[in-house]
């Protein structure tokens, strides 16, 4: 097996260990052990736990990316691609990685503020991307500045994922910040697009893209 593959096989697995255990948890030790491999492998690929804590980072936003291209390319419009992503997502899976991030955030943070910025720039063109094509398909309103309003919600739903004031009122922060992207696309939304939502949700008797 190359050199790649292992990095890769490494990767996934201590990306799946620190989701669910905790990165500052989980050594070196404890993720040769559980993959049957020395520590002295890990070390060949990764020097340090920063390098692969880092690593795990670049995998969950590869996979989501991946995800939401699938989804974006599946889905009839903007909405039903929404809809599609909401219910296929794992709940579970995706309050794992915010706890994930969370634990980057306060034990690695080197490698947060190396990652972070690239990544938001990166959420902030896919957010564009989604409302040019929402414009495109009469679903929001062409008044709307596709470029402000996108750096507007990845700037708010990043603090509030990364903020404990929500907690420590009683409330789910990933609620809340879904409660922010819902209420913010029905104040966009054209006469067509809330009859769209409507529908959307008349069909699938959830409240995905309720408030």
């Amino acid at each position: 097996m190359g050199s790649e593959s292992v990095k890769d096989r490494i990767t996934k697995h201590a990306a799946e260990l620190f989701a669910g255990h905790g990165c500052k948890s989980v050594t070196m030790d404890d993720i040769a052990s559980s993959m049957g491999i020395s520590k002295r492998t890990i070390y060949e690929i990764f020097k340090d736990k920063n390098s692969l804590v880092e690593a795990c980072i670049h995998y969950f936003y590869e996979q989501g990316e991946h995800d939401m291209e699938q989804i974006l390319i599946s889905g009839d419009n903007v909405f039903s691609a929404f809809v599609s992503f909401t219910k296929t997502a794992s709940q579970v899976m995706l309050q794992l990685r915010y706890s994930f991030f969370r634990d980057i955030q306060k034990y690695f943070p080197d490698v947060f503020t190396n990652t972070v910025q690239r990544y938001r720039e990166q959420h902030t063109h896919n957010a564009k991307s989604i409302l040019l094509r929402g414009q495109q398909e009469g679903l929001f309103k062409e008044s709307i500045d596709a470029d402000s309003a996108a750096v507007l919600l990845t700037t708010l739903t990043s603090a509030m994922l990364t903020s404990n004031m929500f907690e420590a009122q009683g409330y789910d922060r990933r609620e809340m910040a879904n409660n922010l992207v819902s209420n913010y696309i029905r104040g966009i939304s054209t006469p067509k697009g809330l009859e769209t939502i409507e529908r959307l949700h008349e069909m699938c008797g959830d409240r995905t893209t309720e408030q």
